[in-house]
């Protein structure tokens, strides 16, 4: 598989994952608005994991490192393939296409909550932790904040494969670090 991505400053990097014939090519939106996400399935990385090739990856509840979303190689599977539906008030659900059929929404809870504080997919429910804000930072980057956190200033974070908490994706407070800096790639089918 074959993946480009062209990073805010147009940098290219070309990175060869594996042996199959899938091509994910990453073209970056000039910016993301606060409450807008491309109307079909994205993709999610961010500036500090896009040159490695990266994305933001929602198994299942009892799935990899335990349920918890993670940084891994990007590759065109369903766990990678993300897609927003509004809630209200400028609050989206997030759902992959592998979890879609098993109603299961990706959870930001906090720091030493649970699964010690890493994002998981769950059961869909009506609750603070599943209701996901954009909000704009640098050149068509965003944080992604969620109602239960936004009050202790709280975004998600993707570290690398084997990072802090062996890779998952974590609420930690907002900063300016790249780790905390997103972009949606939609999926061309």
């Amino acid at each position: 598989m074959k993946l480009t991505g062209i990073t805010g400053d147009r940098r290219r990097s070309r990175h060869l994952l594996g042996c199959l014939a899938v091509t994910v090519t990453l073209v970056w939106p000039a910016a993301t608005s606060a409450d807008q996400l491309p109307k079909g399935a994205f993709y999610l990385t961010n500036q500090f994991r896009a040159l490695s090739g990266e994305c933001l990856e929602g198994n299942h509840v009892a799935g990899a490192r335990g349920g918890t979303a993670f940084m891994d190689l990007c590759r065109a599977v369903t766990g990678k393939m993300w897609r927003a539906t509004p809630v209200g008030d400028g609050f989206y659900r997030l759902t992959t296409r592998f979890r879609a059929d098993f109603d299961e929404c990706l959870e930001g809870n906090q720091i030493a909550g649970a699964m010690g504080g890493g994002a998981f997919m769950d059961r869909c429910q009506n609750v603070s932790g599943q209701h996901w804000r954009i909000m704009p930072a640098q050149d068509g980057y965003f944080h992604l904040t969620t109602r239960f956190r936004a009050p202790q200033n709280e975004c998600l974070e993707g570290n690398r494969i084997g990072g802090d908490m062996g890779g998952a994706a974590f609420m930690a407070p907002c900063q300016k670090v790249s780790g905390q800096l997103w972009r949606a790639i939609p999926v061309t089918d």
